[in-house]
Formats: C-alpha cells, structure tokens, sequence
C-alpha cells in the first residue's frame, strides 16, 4: 500500500498550511471546503443560497442547471443532497436511498452509471466546491485500512493521529496519496511513526504512542495542531474516547 519512500518526515512545517480551521470548515485556498451532511442540505437554492449536489463525495455547484435542480426542475429532490447512492440505484426521489452515504452493495453496472454521471457533470463544467465528510465515524485499525485513497469506493483517504480520525483527501492527497510521499499512511494509525518522525512499517504496525519520549510526543502534539488546522476531523478509533 502507498510508496516505500525511505525519507522521514522531515516534521510539522514540511506540510504547508492551507489556512482553514479545524473539522469541516476547512478550505484549501482555492476556496474549496469541507462540507457535512447537515452543511450540504442549506445550498438547496432556500434563501437564494446556490445549488450544492455531492456525488462519490465530491461536492459541485450545479446553480447554473436551476431548471433541472431548483425547486420546479425535475431533479429537484437531489439539491443540498449527496446522490450517490440514489442515482446508482436509479431512485432519485427515494428519500431513505438520497439519506443513506453506504455504497457497500453496489454491484459493477451500478458505479458504471455513476459514472456516467459524473462525465455529465464534467461535460456542464460544474465547479466542484468541496468534498463530503462523514464526521461521526469509528473504526478499529483494521477496518481503518480500507481507507486509503483506493480500496473504498469514494477513495476516501484517511489517516489516524492519537486516536482523531482525519479525512485528508480533499487537500492532502499529494501527501497521503498512493503516489505521495507519506502514501504508506493512508489508512493507518500514523501516530508513531509521526512522532519518531519515520517511515518504517514497524512504526506503523505498533503506533502506540504510549512510551513516546517527551521531544517525540512534543513531535507529535506539533502534527496534531498542524491536522486540526488542515484537515477534517471525522471521528476516532475504536476504543478510543
């Protein structure tokens, strides 16, 4: 999984700072955010806000479609709505199916209509806005592993630091990608191996970071704020508090 580079991080302020806050309200600089579910439903063209739709997790303006996705289009029901689900299942109105983000039971000719979907949004030149992050997520490590930009999917990317699950596809794919340079932490409990600053699959085998030195665990609080500042925060590992 990911790259074998044999380079240690090189610590905190190798990543650079998008500026954003922590959790959902993250940007990246070009303007592209993280969004909730709850956060998603208000651009529904309500109080003239613009027309926000999330398909695989990816969230597009489509306010420049208002006769298909405003209020008397046909697809009206989609607006502030993640669709993926509904539109591989051919249900665009079911509610309980435009509520639901689990893709696990798609077949192959379900996820081929969706993307042929998203060729039609490509087509439209839809601005994509910002990703969809699930904020209330728990996961043991070994379910974490499915997240890891490729085996998921949304592609969904994330990355576990002392017990905070952060969703870093949206702005750290260069990083946390399969071809980036920390590409072997996706998926995984990166605690040690950020603190002792390494590579090294036994740093993330055993990520404890219960006998962490004080300049290591000081390594690490520094990562810590430099995720919170960057990135989602999108839950925590199982037997974690």
């Amino acid at each position: 999984m990911g790259n074998a580079v044999g380079t240690p991080p090189t610590g905190p302020n190798s990543l650079l700072s998008s500026g954003g806050r922590r959790g959902s309200a993250s940007k990246e600089p070009s303007g592209r955010r993280h969004f909730t579910v709850a956060e998603l439903a208000t651009f529904n063209e309500a109080n003239k806000r613009p027309i926000y739709i999330s398909i695989k997790s990816d969230v597009y303006d489509v306010s420049s479609s208002r006769d298909l996705y405003g209020s008397s289009g046909k697809y009206a029901a989609l607006a502030g709505k993640d669709v993926t689900r509904a539109v591989a299942l051919g249900k665009l109105e079911d509610e309980k199916e435009l509520a639901s983000l689990d893709l696990s039971d798609l077949t192959p000719e379900q996820f081929q209509t969706l993307d042929e979907w998203l060729v039609k949004f490509h087509d439209k030149k839809y601005p994509n806005v910002g990703r969809l992050v699930d904020t209330d997520l728990r996961l043991t490590l070994e379910e974490l592993l499915a997240f890891n930009g490729v085996d998921n999917p949304r592609q969904t990317i994330l990355v576990a630091v002392d017990g905070v699950l952060y969703d870093v596809t949206m702005n750290g794919a260069e990083f946390y990608g399969p071809d980036g340079m920390y590409g072997q932490f996706a998926g995984r409990d990166a605690s040690k191996a950020l603190a002792c600053m390494s590579l090294e699959e036994e740093a993330l085998d055993n990520p404890s970071s219960a006998e962490l030195t004080m300049e290591q665990r000081k390594t690490l609080d520094d990562w810590i704020k430099r995720f919170e500042g960057k990135y989602a925060a999108v839950g925590k590992t199982a037997g974690r508090k």
